[in-house]
């Protein structure tokens, strides 16, 4: 009875430790993982009397939030340029396609033959560059109009002509050839400049703009001889300042006008007034000179500066500015009111502004101020656009100003008139 009850009792410790031995096989069965997640087995860690024991599972670290991806700023738009625009150079209706350049032309007139905008002459003119000066053109020479294969027009140097001489012949009609020993000579010629040289020539080689250190410390006349109020040509005359000079050249100048830039009212210079050549014959306190080639008479006060020797290059091309420029013309050579063609002016612009000799210019009047006739009481103005006036050339550049020729005029200019690249 005894040994019955233990047996069902045994069993019974057997059936709940296989029930156990169940329930923990069952707990080490890995759950499945799923798509987004795998699960790391459990750490076992073993004791000294070998027996396993299952440690607490440790908790996943979370997971690190992915930090957002920066958005990109939105790109900032280009800056507008402005677009520039480049004149096309157009040949005048019915030009000839040869001319024959002759003595006394200019490098203006010739491009206005063939050009309607004879400042974009660069545009066309093609030079040999195996020539010597390629640039410069003689009389004789003969320009030929051709076009390229897109069609613009080119100017090309065909070569010289010359007269054709016929030969004799003998009796029989046969051209008779005489050799003998000769010399070949050819006259030397002179280029043609870009204007008429006899117009600016005094510009030139003359000094006709003075500094306020010039017009300080320069020589100056003090009386002449016999103390007449006025010389002329062949007359002595005595200055003070020459007492150092190593030089014997002097041109007798007359401060003028002041030049002053009516946009910033600085003053740009003084007009220097030609007056005479004078020649020092004799350093003292005062010094003697020599009047020579006269344009106006000396009078006391007037000063002298060293004749320049060096004349500026007149062979310049015409062409635009490679930069936009826009000033005024601040004066006009002799003072007159109206300015027409092949006056000198004077512009509020120069070698700091990118002006050279050569630029062309053209000339606009302000446009007026009109009443409107269906205007009212307060606003009974209307002011006119802006007109072109004529073309200027450039021909001598200073720091802060230059002088410039009327090439043309379309109709009267002022002083204070605008002058603007082309």
């Amino acid at each position: 009875m005894i040994t019955n009850n233990l047996s069902r009792l045994q069993l019974g410790f057997i059936l709940l430790a296989g029930v156990s031995l169940l329930a923990i096989a069952a707990d080490e069965v890995p759950a499945a993982a799923t798509p987004n997640s795998a699960v790391a087995p459990e750490p076992v860690s073993v004791t000294p009397d070998n027996t396993a024991e299952v440690l607490a599972p440790s908790l996943p670290e979370p997971a690190a939030v992915p930090e957002a991806a920066p958005v990109p700023e939105p790109a900032s738009a280009p800056e507008a340029v402005a677009p520039t625009t480049k004149s096309t150079p157009t040949v005048r209706e019915g030009v000839p396609e040869r001319y024959v350049v002759k003595k006394g032309d200019t490098l203006w007139a010739i491009a206005e033959h063939f050009l309607k905008d004879p400042w974009l002459w660069p545009e066309v003119w093609q030079v040999n560059p195996k020539i010597r000066n390629p640039h410069l053109i003689y009389p004789g020479d003969v320009i030929v109009l051709q076009y390229d294969a897109n069609g613009k027009p080119i100017l090309v140097l065909e070569g010289t002509q010359a007269p054709a001489k016929a030969p004799s012949k003998d009796k029989s009609g046969l051209p008779v050839v005489k050799m003998e020993p000769q010399v070949r000579t050819e006259k030397l010629r002179k280029a043609v400049g870009s204007l008429n040289k006899d117009v600016i020539a005094a510009f030139l080689s003359r000094p006709y703009l003075l500094s306020d250190d010039l017009v300080e410390n320069s020589a100056y006349v003090v009386s002449s001889l016999e103390e007449h109020l006025a010389t002329a040509q062949g007359a002595r005359i005595y200055a003070k300042g020459l007492e150092h000079t190593t030089l014997n050249a002097f041109v007798a100048v007359r401060p003028g006008q002041k030049y002053i830039d009516p946009e910033t009212g600085d003053k740009l210079g003084t007009e220097g007034v030609y007056l005479a050549e004078a020649r020092l014959v004799k350093i003292g306190e005062p010094s003697t000179l020599v009047v020579g080639k006269s344009r106006q008479e000396i009078i006391d006060g007037d000063i002298l500066v060293p004749q320049e020797k060096t004349e500026i290059n007149s062979n310049f091309f015409p062409r635009a500015p490679k930069k936009k420029i826009q000033g005024q013309i601040i004066s006009v050579y002799q003072g007159v009111d109206r300015i027409g063609q092949y006056n000198v002016v004077v512009l509020n612009r120069g070698e700091e502004h990118g002006l050279e000799a050569g630029h062309i210019l053209e000339v606009f009047q302000s446009g007026k101020s009109v009443r409107d006739p269906q205007g009212s009481l307060f606003s009974s103005k209307v002011t006119l656009p802006d007109e072109r006036a004529g073309i200027l050339m450039v021909f001598r550049v200073y720091n802060k100003l230059s002088f410039a020729l009327v090439m043309s005029a379309e109709r009267e200019m002022r002083v204070l008139d605008k002058v603007i690249s082309p």
